[in-house]
């Protein structure tokens, strides 16, 4: 199901880069509004603060509901190089080269939904 795909290749990317659900950056790194902040800014990348009891603790990938895998690697590398740019220590590309290892190995992959679809 392509549905379960992109959370769990989101996962993966996270651990590769080493980034916890709690991660908090050093200090001297910058915030997670920085985060969103130089994404749009910088590359044109939407993503959401987190709502309610989350707000502060993570951001979302605004995808308006269509979100295919390729879209998922370009939001993640956008994100790695946002968290890089405003000082966290991400290596980059980490998140990315997860990803696309768990898409290549993902059981489901005749059942990919086509664009033209």
């Amino acid at each position: 199901l392509v549905c379960g795909r992109l959370p769990a290749a989101g996962r993966a990317a996270l651990e590769a880069a080493g980034i916890r659900v709690d991660h908090q950056p050093d200090r001297g790194a910058g915030t997670l509004a920085d985060v969103i902040d130089r994404a749009y800014r910088g590359y044109n990348l939407a993503l959401g603060a987190g709502l309610t009891e989350m707000a502060g603790k993570l951001f979302r990938i605004g995808h308006l509901g269509d979100l295919n895998e390729l879209m998922l690697l370009s939001a993640i590398s956008g994100a790695e190089m946002s968290m890089r740019d405003v000082g966290i220590d991400v290596v980059p590309g980490s998140g990315v080269a997860a990803a696309q290892e768990y898409f290549r190995g993902a059981q489901g992959m005749g059942e990919t939904r086509l664009a033209a679809e």
